[in-house]
């Protein structure tokens, strides 16, 4: 008797990206078939018509998706750490005090 699949949630762009590498001709054959997975189990599809519509045992998938349902929160912690807007500093090494242009930490004279 089977037991109870793992839920996968996925964010919209975890959607667009897995999406992306299904349809990709030169991803490893491995990476696609994990991402189909998770798509269709996003789908709400049963492990064993997941491993037959990829090609595979119920035991894997089982195991992908719940990989998956365990790493989410660290999948959406480190989405949202990426679009945040990063801080830049000015570089103390081309601070200009008369007009020129600062290259490779030389300043040039306009000739």
């Amino acid at each position: 008797m089977p037991g109870k699949a793992a839920k996968v949630p996925l964010s919209e762009k975890q959607l667009e990206l897995l999406h992306k590498i299904s349809r990709e001709t030169t991803a490893s054959v491995r990476l696609v078939q994990r991402s189909r997975i998770i798509l269709l189990a996003f789908e709400g599809w049963l492990n064993e018509e997941i491993a037959d519509e990829v090609s595979l045992n119920q035991r894997p998938v089982g195991r992908w998706r719940r990989r998956w349902q365990e790493s989410f929160d660290a999948l959406v912690s480190i989405d949202a750490a990426a679009q945040r807007p990063r801080c830049v500093r000015p570089s103390k090494r081309f601070s200009v005090t008369h007009p020129g242009v600062a290259v490779q930490g030389r300043l040039l004279q306009n000739r």
